[in-house]
């Protein structure tokens, strides 16, 4: 439903809300911020389905449902701020995250709607995530608590970083029990953590938020984010499996580099043929991600090369449509 044409229908258009109320808020980001950004009081998410319950009984089986938050993106059909869910899963051990702009039906007047203090955070005006990617480099979105089985839940507002592969974290959980145990799920105890990394993270039709909207909002880019994290010096060259694989149609390739050096990352088909160069040129030491969007090709073997002056390394992918 979010591909180009699918839904016309927004705030602002015939037989809506024609004319914007005369106010602060809309006179500074009414261009650049979705209506929903401040009208939307939550969104919500069930939190970790657990897919071998689906598999085996058809149960659509989740710790629970969540409320009380707001993530926040660039949605790609106007690359207006918008607000964001996701869904996440585990399976055999491995784990997901899709994630997405969707508004829930928690639509409030301007009387309830945020303003400036709701988002922009400073030393007198704490918005929590932010204040903890400032001070770790990371935004615990929810936390897991093995000693009583609960969930540490989110509240309040998620702008989602530009390196959120690395820094947006939930803490996955595998189902104990009987996959064909009825629902509701009977017993919380039956729940245990399995780890805060996703093995695969796609954000669909929205890209995080830039550096510059970053630094307007109060986070510290320049002392925490890809500078004093991202880029930590690895002990070695590495080419990662991409993820997620097989992928329709974006899959994320990451690669480690110890030194400076010049690095080609390049795609190929099955027959050795040139598809695509995703990175040509001088990189500093540091772990790098880069995004393939393979929209126009078709269903296949693919294969991607990386190489630098001493190292080579080649890794299948499968685009499956």
């Amino acid at each position: 439903m979010f591909d180009p044409g699918a839904i016309q229908t927004d705030c602002q258009q015939t037989g809506c809300h024609e004319t914007i109320p005369s106010a602060t808020e809309h006179t500074i980001h009414g261009a650049n911020i979705h209506c929903t950004s401040c009208h939307a009081s939550t969104n919500l998410t069930c939190y970790n389905c657990h897919f071998e319950s689906q598999v085996v009984a058809h149960n659509k089986r989740a710790y629970k449902q969540l409320t009380n938050f707001m993530i926040l993106v660039n949605r790609d059909k106007d690359n207006k701020v918008h607000p964001a869910t996701f869904q996440s899963l585990s399976y055999q051990g491995n784990t997901w995250i899709a994630m997405g702009p969707s508004v829930a039906h928690t639509i409030v007047d301007g009387t309830e709607a945020r303003t400036c203090d709701d988002c922009h955070h400073s030393a007198t005006n704490v918005i929590p995530a932010i204040e903890e990617y400032n001070t770790t480099g990371l935004m615990r979105f929810a936390t897991w608590n093995s000693s009583d089985s609960t969930l540490n839940e989110p509240s309040g507002l998620y702008p989602l970083p530009f390196d959120y592969k690395r820094s947006f974290k939930i803490d996955f959980i595998d189902y104990n029990g009987d996959p064909n145990d009825p629902l509701p799920t009977p017993n919380n105890k039956n729940w245990s953590f399995i780890k805060d990394v996703a093995d695969g993270f796609q954000l669909l039709y929205a890209k995080p938020l830039t550096t510059a909207q970053m630094n307007s909002l109060g986070f510290d880019t320049l002392n925490v984010g890809v500078d004093k994290l991202i880029n930590a010096i690895p002990e070695g060259f590495r080419l990662e499996q991409n993820y997620p694989n097989p992928f329709n149609p974006t899959t994320t390739i990451k690669f480690s580099i110890p030194e400076r050096n010049h690095v080609e990352l390049v795609i190929y088909d099955a027959l050795g043929d040139h598809i695509e160069t995703l990175v040509n040129g001088e990189r500093e030491a540091g772990v790098y991600e880069v995004e393939f969007n393979a929209r126009g090709l078709a269903s296949g073997v693919y294969f991607y090369q990386i190489k630098s002056n001493s190292y080579t390394s080649s890794k299948k992918l499968v685009l499956m449509k």
